[in-house]
């Protein structure tokens, strides 16, 4: 809004208070407001939609995924019999965040609180360092346990006429693992891992605790407007001229058509 020219807006220049630097406003004289400025249905503003009501349930159903499946991969974690699922599950839980940080951005009305905030960068945090964690893990064990079946097959095969790796291997992935002490096993990137997918998890636990999916949605029930020096709340066109150079579908079908 600050730096598109447009014969539509005036340029007003105020001063903010405790300040003698101007700020330079666009201040907006002929403005007509989308008709979801009308109803809590969906917020439409400058060719973008930034809230659609039926949204929300899938954003919520994503959450609770995110959660169970974080409640999934301890227990996976506990029972052996599971261990073998606990990758699986933790896809789920990434993919289930990803759609539900998505469907986040189409139910907008209004900012996060500070706390909020600060919970979502322990979120993200842990997200990411367990990830890397796991992954550099995973190559550590795979090039130790390369090494140890070069060593075993160089071995077995002279004078041998099968060799069986799948078994061979199985034994190599049982050793690596089960022979670990204590400190090798808590000061460990596995151990990272766990430590800040927790965390992680922990984040949407807590907030899908406090929230209750029947009470805390109002529908698409803000509309913006633009910042205006004499406090006269204008709301912001629902269309912008000359953002699209073609219309949205032929938009559309292009980048489809270029990414593929």
């Amino acid at each position: 809004f600050m730096t598109r020219k447009n014969s539509q807006f005036s340029l007003l220049s105020v001063e903010e208070e405790g300040s003698k630097t101007p700020i330079e406003m666009i201040v907006p004289e002929n403005v007509t407001a989308d008709v979801s400025s009308t109803f809590l249905a969906y917020t439409y503003v400058y060719n973008r939609y930034s809230c659609i009501d039926w949204v929300y349930p899938f954003h919520i159903a994503f959450a609770y995924v995110v959660v169970l499946s974080g409640i999934l991969a301890l227990l996976s974690r506990l029972f052996t019999q599971f261990k073998q699922y606990h990758s699986l599950i933790g896809r789920v839980y990434l993919i289930a965040m990803f759609w539900c940080m998505a469907s986040s951005l189409l139910i907008h009305n209004a900012g996060l609180p500070f706390p909020i905030i600060v919970s979502f960068l322990y979120l993200l945090g842990g997200i990411t360092i367990g990830y890397l964690a796991i992954w550099q893990h995973s190559r550590n064990f795979e090039k130790e346990l390369f090494k140890r079946l070069e060593t075993i097959v160089k071995k077995k095969i002279i004078g041998a006429e099968n060799v069986d790796l799948k078994r061979i291997r199985q034994e190599e992935v049982s050793d690596m693992v089960n022979n670990k002490n204590f400190v090798q096993r808590f000061f460990s990137l596995k151990s990272l891992h766990g430590l800040t997918l927790s965390l992680s998890w922990f984040q949407m636990l807590g907030r899908t605790m406090v929230t209750n999916p029947a009470a805390s949605w109002d529908g698409c029930w803000s509309y913006p407007a633009y910042k205006n020096p004499n406090g006269t709340a204008i709301f912001v066109s629902g269309t912008q001229p000359g953002y699209f150079p073609l219309n949205e579908l032929l938009l559309l079908l292009s980048v489809s058509e270029s990414n593929t």
